[in-house]
């Protein structure tokens, strides 16, 4: 078998060209770390790989801290770049010992829920750290192992998706399959018929109401089903454990999850982050911004 061959990249290299991608299948790119950072060649490496038509792919180093805000953090910067559906996200726990399993599965959960199931959502670790990983392990593995040969176990995985091999000046990567292989698996993410559209109310724009903290109304349980449709639902979730029966989020009470939610969309959109929801949040909403 003739596995599909790849490299990841950040800004520890120059940007990317066209012409290191000749003869690999897909690659990945560094996105961000941490709640704050984004890597600055993310967006040019990211394109790149787009304009070679490579499969690809965008990690986050997860650091110590809240999971599901560096969750958040990731997807604006994806989304500003240009996620598209069967792009690969990945999260690497291997760095810091503080990072919990709880941490990363937090992580996982936040993105899956975020991107609504249309793209591969991966698990980057080393073996000595994949041991304590268990809960982790409905998301595909990608297995850091610098050798010639892949690790005869990566249990508490049955198996590996992708093998990082070679750390040695270049990160290179291989998939557990064919090309083609490789193709259909992020297929079966990117192709699936997108959710049905949220059902609003009729809005008249000239008299569209302004929510804030504090609403309360069908007003506010629409405008908690444009997070949700645009992939913020996590963020107004209850809390696991939490006795409410709707897990939706979708109560009608604009608290300061729904602020909170509110303001990593508009920041994801390109609107000031007010957590205040207006004509401008609401046109751009349903324009499908």
């Amino acid at each position: 078998m003739t596995s599909a061959q790849g490299i990841d990249v950040s800004s520890y290299q120059a940007v990317i060209t066209s012409a290191q991608l000749d003869g690999l299948d897909f690659a990945f790119a560094k996105a961000t770390n941490g709640a704050d950072v984004t890597d600055p060649h993310f967006a040019a490496n990211w394109a790149v790989i787009k304009t070679a038509g490579k499969m690809r792919g965008a990690y986050h180093e997860l650091t110590p801290g809240d999971a599901r805000a560096q969750a958040a953090h990731f997807l604006a910067a994806v989304r500003a770049a240009g996620l598209e559906p069967g792009d690969m996200l990945a999260v690497s726990v291997s760095d810091y010992a503080e990072v919990s399993d709880g941490d990363a599965l937090a992580w996982l959960d936040a993105v899956a829920a975020g991107t609504g199931g249309r793209n591969p959502i991966i698990c980057y670790t080393d073996l000595s750290v994949a041991a304590r990983l268990s809960i982790c392990t409905g998301y595909p593995l990608w297995i850091a192992w610098p050798e010639k040969t892949a690790p005869a176990s990566v249990a508490p995985w049955g198996d590996w998706h992708l093998w990082q091999w070679n750390m040695t000046n270049l990160d290179q990567d291989a998939f557990n399959g064919t090309p083609a292989e490789m193709a259909a698996w992020i297929a079966g993410y990117a192709k699936p018929a997108p959710a049905p559209p949220v059902q609003y109310e009729e809005i008249d724009m000239v008299k569209v109401p302004v929510l804030r903290l504090g609403s309360a109304g069908q007003a506010t349980r629409n405008w908690q089903g444009v997070l949700v449709a645009h992939g913020f639902g996590y963020m107004i979730a209850p809390d696991p454990g939490s006795s409410v029966e709707d897990k939706s989020g979708v109560d009608g009470q604009f608290g300061p999850k729904t602020e909170a939610a509110s303001k990593a969309w508009q920041s994801a959109a390109g609107l000031p982050a007010t957590g205040v929801i207006g004509k401008a949040e609401w046109e751009a909403a349903l324009a499908g911004g």
